[in-house]
């Protein structure tokens, strides 16, 4: 219920505060509730004596998105972070710089840009340009890397901590997918060691024989993260535009997308791959969710429930 600017969110047995912050109202506090703070404690303590780098990523929100991941059980929950905590350090997340991966670029099959109008950064997936399909380590690491620096985009303080992905099929074939072992390792990765961070995977001109391959990975698929797959299904360029704004503010989305954003704008592997690519892709997600602030003084539902 919301009452005075304020909302109570139960979900599985936790529940949560949600308060609009009247100076910015796109961005919302959490407080969490003593019914919620005694699961996060119970799960800390599960964790037992932490690294350095360990206690810096267990964050509250990191508990909790975990606690939810799994029901609330915080045994499983502890399993499952500890075997994140884990691969991060076996498989040297911190250490993966942008030079580590950019002959993955291909022209774009991957990368993070801008947001949505509830403020979570955009991945983009364009298998189609992908030139380097069997190079398998490298595309995971590659994955890695966007993985990361979408996240660095997300402000969690104020209740933005997922992603979007929007997924272009625009000439998919048999050549362009990605070999079976890498989907099964993408998806393990994402469900395994990013949970709860996807809000909306949207798919875009999805040809036949992408649905067949979406029919062969689905089993592998969490049933939560199949809830928040949507195909986008207009025909015409005008009905697919007309869905894709209501997501997302199109002077800031690719015109290859049917948006209004010069593609050499949208993504230009020369300067991504780069410390200041990588600080302007920042001021971009944050310039974004101050233009939509002006343009939508209410706050979106899809925040207020933590971006559910």
């Amino acid at each position: 219920r919301e009452s005075h600017g304020a909302a109570q969110v139960g979900e599985a047995g936790a529940f949560f505060t949600v308060q609009r912050d009247p100076l910015a109202s796109t961005r919302l506090t959490m407080q969490f509730t003593k019914d919620d703070s005694k699961l996060l404690g119970e799960l800390r303590t599960a964790m037992g004596t932490l690294g350095e780098d360990e206690s810096k990523y267990v964050t509250d929100h990191t508990l909790r998105r975990y606690l939810k991941a799994r029901k609330n059980d915080v045994p499983k929950a502890a399993k499952l972070l500890r075997g994140t905590l884990d691969w991060r350090k076996d498989y040297g997340v911190k250490g993966i710089k942008a030079e580590n991966v950019s002959e993955a670029a291909c022209g774009g099959k991957l990368y993070t840009m801008g947001c949505d109008k509830t403020g979570r950064p955009v991945l983009f997936m364009r298998p189609a340009l992908d030139t380097c399909r069997d190079a398998h380590d490298l595309n995971i690491k590659h994955l890695v890397y966007n993985m990361e620096r979408a996240i660095s985009y997300l402000d969690e303080a104020n209740g933005i901590g997922k992603i979007i992905v929007v997924l272009d099929c625009l000439h998919y074939s048999s050549s362009s997918s990605p070999p079976f072992k890498t989907s099964k390792m993408t998806l393990k990765i994402l469900q395994d060691h990013y949970p709860e961070r996807l809000g909306k995977f949207l798919i875009l001109s999805a040809p036949w024989y992408f649905h067949m391959f979406f029919k062969a990975i689905s089993p592998f698929i969490d049933p939560d993260t199949k809830h928040k797959i949507e195909f986008v299904t207009p025909k015409d360029n005008a009905g697919i535009r007309a869905e894709l704004e209501r997501h997302f503010i199109m002077s800031k989305f690719p015109e290859y997308l049917h948006g209004d954003w010069k593609a050499d704008e949208a993504f230009n592997a020369s300067t991504y791959y780069t410390p200041d690519g990588e600080e302007q892709g920042g001021e971009l997600v944050r310039s974004l969710r101050e233009e939509q602030a002006r343009l939508n003084p209410v706050a979106n539902e899809d925040i207020m429930v933590f971006n559910k």
